[in-house]
Parts: structure tokens; sequence; C-alpha cells
């Protein structure tokens, strides 16, 4: 019996770990919440970049996450064009969307300050802060001088970027911590 081939799919959870939200291979957005296992909120891409050309997405709450109707919950993806987009999965409305954020593509996507600011990296080796709910470029720095495989954001101070070196930054600086090899040598 010949082995299927399995598609990826793109997954995150919201920066308190309460919902977590899976892109499946068809386009369909599906946000459960961790504690009870409940389906919040399901979301069905139609003029959004096709399932391929999607590299990351980021979810988080902005209001009351604990009524939908007071509440919004921000999806923002991120393509391998470079461009990123926001939309409200209770709603199914586009909040803003960024051509051209990142013209190498998006690496990762992370929000911070209650879901009022959304963090982006490029393959451009750029990392920008962005105003969530218009889209606006609030500020960018240099992460790498050379395309970057990978990036990581647990809390809303550092950021971890892959490339030839892994690099530690403080997003509120730019300011580089510290600087490794990827594979344990000197």
């Amino acid at each position: 019996m010949a082995r299927q081939k399995l598609k990826s799919l793109i997954t995150c959870f919201t920066p308190d770990g309460d919902y977590f939200a899976v892109l499946s291979p068809s386009g369909i957005v599906k946000i459960w919440n961790t504690k009870s296992g409940s389906l919040v909120a399901e979301w069905k891409q139609t003029d959004a970049p096709s399932e391929a050309s999607i590299s990351c997405m980021a979810c988080s709450f902005i209001g009351k996450k604990r009524r939908k109707e007071h509440g919004t919950c921000l999806l923002a993806v991120g393509s391998n064009a470079g461009e990123v987009f926001a939309v409200d999965v209770f709603t199914g409305e586009e909040k803003w969307k960024s051509p051209g954020c990142h013209a190498d593509g998006i690496v990762g996507l992370s929000f911070t300050n209650r879901g009022r600011i959304l963090h982006t990296v490029g393959n451009d080796g750029i990392a920008s802060e962005m105003n969530s709910e218009s889209g606006e470029v609030v500020r960018t720095f240099k992460v790498s001088k050379t395309h970057i495989s990978s990036s990581a954001s647990c809390d809303e101070q550092l950021l971890a970027i892959a490339s030839g070196k892994i690099r530690i930054f403080r997003w509120e600086s730019g300011k580089e911590l510290l600087k490794f090899s990827a594979d344990g040598a000197s």
C-alpha cells in the first residue's frame, strides 16, 4: 500500500494559551477553547491567499473574549508573497490588508499588548511592529542580513530568529541579546 503524503496544518495559540487555531489544507480555520475543548469560531477564507501560499498565522482576542458580541477574535495571516491581512473570525470581516509587508515572505507573526500590536518577521531579515487595528507599520528593525528560516516569540519581550545563526532580540529596543550557532558549534 502506497504511503500518502500528509498536507501540512498551520497552527497557533492565542498569547495566553486559552485558544488554539488550526488552518486545514481545505482552507478552513477552526479555533478551539483549550480548557473545554469546545469549538469557538470557524472561518473559511474566500479571497484570501490560497492555503499553499499561507506561511503562518496568529490569533488574539481583543476586548472581552467570553462574550462574542463584545469582543473580536482577530486572526492575522502571513503569506509567502509577503502579504499580511487580518480578519475578525466571528464576523468574517476583513479588517485590513498590508500587501508587500515583507518582500520575500512572512516567517512569523505574534500578537502582544492584549492583541493591539502585531509583530511580524519576514524572510527579508526585517522585524516589524504593526497596529493590529489598522495594519499600519509602527516601526521596523533589522534582525538578519540573510534569509530567515524560522522565528519564535513566547512572550511580549523576546524574539528568536534562525538563519545561519540563532539570534535573540528584545522587541522593545530591537537590540540583539544573544547570538549562537544553530548546530551547537562555537
